[in-house]
């Protein structure tokens, strides 16, 4: 089976771009060493696979020289540099309604991150996590980032940044561990199962500041800007489905998990973009369908079994179904054509 190739959108682009200008480097040189113009960079729908953009943070954070780089990006945490991360906390009236968002738009955020959220006993806990398996898991700056922004974010949302009880973290201590108790002054924990910070209260319900009408109207309205665009999450899900063409029974499931994501996370992700896993799939095959009889000339039951069909007739009766005309009708007209 084909590997995909994850990709995330460019919302994040204004932060990183804020963040190493204040580093004093040039973001122009940033995305030229992956290939990519600053300019094409910023263009709506631009996106880049997750290495690419691992390579961006590596390379800022070597140009810089600064192996503690990811903390400090969390420090100089702004709800406008954050981009669509920041949007959806600014514009949620609680933390509870903040993470909820944020795993309503997780896909279009980065398709690899999770935030999980644990209360008990009079704690609150945000928990880092990766979700595909391991591979981002084992990069300590992902849980130094997101740690770090989380930490701020109460300065921002709530008049003053609010003092954890502990945070940990799965990795080794580094040689810059003055830094991590400079940056969340509390308790700093390594070599632990879970990269999480704890507070010693609840707060998940506790109002944010500044949070009114006029914010969520703000937010409904980036929602239907982010559902009307052919979104990352469709785009991503095509991807899947062209590389597993070949499997007849593959399901919004097993997309689901391929992303990462809940079925249910997905499922109304591709709702909001107005669109369904079934469509979706029948728009791949039938784009396939008709350049496989029309480009390479194979016979309709070589075709049916590409697509992932178990036998002729199904595809046969799928085909008149998108186009109104059978498979062997088509690749004369195709023919014909040329």
């Amino acid at each position: 089976m084909r590997s995909v190739q994850l990709t995330v959108p460019n919302h994040f682009v204004p932060s990183l771009v804020s963040f190493a200008l204040r580093q004093g480097v040039a973001p122009e040189a940033l995305f030229a060493g992956v290939g990519r113009t600053l300019q094409a960079a910023r263009q709506p729908g631009a996106q880049f696979s997750v290495r690419e953009v691992e390579q961006l943070f590596e390379s800022l954070r070597d140009q810089v020289g600064d192996p503690a780089l990811a903390l400090a990006f969390g420090r100089e945490v702004d709800a406008e540099k954050l981009g669509l991360f920041g949007l959806l906390l600014s514009t949620s009236s609680t933390p509870r309604a903040s993470f909820a968002a944020l795993s309503e738009f997780k896909a279009l955020l980065h398709p690899l991150l999770d935030i999980a959220v644990d209360e008990s006993d009079e704690r609150t806990c945000l928990r880092y996590q990766a979700t595909d398996g391991g591979t981002i898991g084992d990069k300590p700056y992902y849980a130094e980032a997101l740690l770090s922004t989380l930490h701020h974010a109460s300065g921002l949302f709530w008049g003053q940044v609010v003092q954890p009880l502990y945070v940990s973290f799965r990795h080794p201590a580094p040689d810059y561990l003055r830094t991590y108790e400079k940056t969340f002054r509390c308790t700093v924990r390594f070599e632990q199962p879970v990269d999480e910070l704890c507070y010693g209260f609840r707060f998940l319900d506790r109002p944010w500041r500044g949070a009114s009408d006029s914010h969520r109207e703000f937010r409904a309205e980036a929602k239907r800007k982010l559902a009307s665009e052919e979104s990352a999450i469709i785009r991503q899900v095509q991807r899947i489905v062209h590389a597993r063409m070949s499997e007849p029974d593959l399901t919004l499931d097993d997309v689901a998990r391929a992303l990462a994501l809940s079925s249910r996370s997905l499922q109304r992700s591709l709702q909001l973009a107005g669109t369904g896993f079934r469509e979706l799939r029948d728009r791949v095959r039938y784009q396939r369908a008709c350049y496989l009889l029309a480009d390479r000339g194979l016979t309709t039951e070589a075709t049916a079994v590409e697509l992932g069909y178990r036998d002729r007739s199904n595809f046969v009766r799928a085909f008149e179904r998108w186009s109104g005309q059978s498979p062997s009708s088509y690749r004369r007209h195709a023919s014909g054509a040329k």
